[in-house]
């Protein structure tokens, strides 16, 4: 099964913008965590 090199190369890229988004939700995430807890403190200590 031969692959094109520009197909290879457009794979490439999709996966490079998936791990973006991917590392891109996951900061948000932790900010978001981050921010929960930091308030939970204030709340309960």
């Amino acid at each position: 099964m031969k692959i094109r090199p520009d197909k290879a190369v457009l794979d490439k890229d999709f996966y490079k913008k998936k791990m973006q988004n991917n590392i891109r939700k996951a900061a948000i995430t932790l900010v978001f965590i981050a921010i929960y807890f930091f308030f939970f403190k204030l709340l309960f200590l």
